[in-house]
């Protein structure tokens, strides 16, 4: 029985959290215990139980984030340790993560409550940055690993190489390093293909490459992809950057490696009967 509850707001979308209000009441009139981070509580008065740090959430049976993609994506991270499944309620705009809409929710948490629902695994990427061989940073994405040049930096030139075997040489903008989840964020909008989700690929697409047959490459998901700067004749030094997600960033130079592999964390989400991801996608590319 799903009856520990963490809702995790994102206060900008809710400022007043009138509607997260609703469904915290809610789920107390379930007999539900609701979770909330320690902040919220305090700003806001709410009447549910702190959550002070991420020790505390070993009683938590489903966390339901009520925001964007940007913080489901924040929370998976957080809670893929902790094998804590995701119920996304889209307060944004596109929404590919969240399984639900704002107006729909009180009928799909009677159908998790009801167990009319499924877990659905994610595939997630670790990254690893080396500097003269030194592990100087690492972390784990839900959506992409993005290697870029800074606001005013040249084109960055990059090597790629798959299990140690050297693919190609790069002179592009950056590249993208997705998981299918991530397929349909900014891989997709830099050309890259969609992957169903359940899948567990990595697909590498560059980011307006200079060059005219350079394509997205699809990997599996046993890969390792190494990429580095020792051809580098383009870029300036200590103008790259590694951002995680679109949230988390590392600025390199050009003595930077970079390791991308499958993680052994997953994320997992709540799915809800009679919901499909070409349903969703269908929605969201405005098809009928």
């Amino acid at each position: 029985m799903m009856k520990n509850v963490y809702m995790i707001i994102n206060t900008s979308k809710d400022p007043t959290l009138t509607y997260s209000c609703k469904i915290m009441d809610w789920l107390k009139s379930k007999n539900c215990k609701v979770y909330i981070d320690s902040y919220v509580r305090e700003c806001y008065a709410f009447n549910a139980i702190d959550i002070e740090d991420d020790s505390e959430l070993d009683d938590i049976d489903f966390a339901i984030v009520l925001g964007g993609d940007g913080t489901i994506i924040h929370s998976a991270r957080r809670l893929a340790m902790h094998e804590i499944p995701i119920l996304g309620i889209n307060l944004g705009n596109l929404g590919f993560l969240a399984e639900i809409e704002e107006h729909e929710w009180q009928e799909n948490l009677e159908k998790v409550l009801g167990g009319k629902y499924e877990i659905e695994t994610r595939m997630m990427l670790e990254a690893q940055i080396f500097n003269k061989s030194i592990l100087i940073e690492e972390g784990f994405c839900l959506n992409d690993v993005v290697i870029s040049r800074m606001a005013l930096s040249r084109m960055v030139g990059f090597s790629i190489y798959v299990n140690d075997e050297f693919v190609n040489y790069y002179s592009a903008d950056g590249i993208i390093i997705a998981t299918p989840t991530g397929s349909t964020a900014y891989n997709l909008s830099a050309n890259g293909p969609i992957l169903a989700p359940h899948n567990e690929m990595i697909v590498m697409t560059p980011i307006c490459p200079h060059s005219l047959t350079a394509r997205s490459i699809v990997l599996s998901s046993n890969d390792k992809v190494k990429i580095n700067f020792e051809h580098n004749r383009r870029s300036w030094d200590n103008d790259l950057m590694v951002t995680i997600d679109g949230q988390e960033g590392k600025e390199v130079n050009n003595d930077a490696e970079i390791i991308i592999q499958k993680a052994d964390l997953k994320t997992r989400l709540i799915k809800i009967e009679g919901h499909n991801f070409y349903h969703i996608l269908r929605r969201k590319l405005g098809g009928n």
